[in-house]
């Protein structure tokens, strides 16, 4: 996933599609990586259970959104990309 030598296994795939143009397909990528991300047990979040994800084009990129639960409580989450 990452260059990081000692853990390569950490990340985010999402970060490879800075740069490209907004599109819905792209969106839909990004929404697909960014819960792979979270899904996966090397970064660390195998608590949050997510329910919604959603990319959204914004001014310099998209703006991912993901609500689900964080050891049975409410959480929403939102990064660029």
């Amino acid at each position: 996933m990452t260059s990081r030598v000692k853990r390569r296994a950490v990340g985010n795939r999402a970060i490879e599609r800075l740069g490209r143009i907004q599109s819905p397909t792209e969106a839909m990528i990004l929404q697909n990586l960014t819960l792979e991300a979270l899904a996966n047990p090397a970064n660390g979040l195998t608590a949050f259970n997510a329910k919604s994800c959603r990319a959204e084009p914004g001014k310099n990129g998209f703006i991912v959104r993901v609500s689900g639960d964080w050891n049975g409580k409410p959480l929403e989450l939102k990064g660029r990309v």
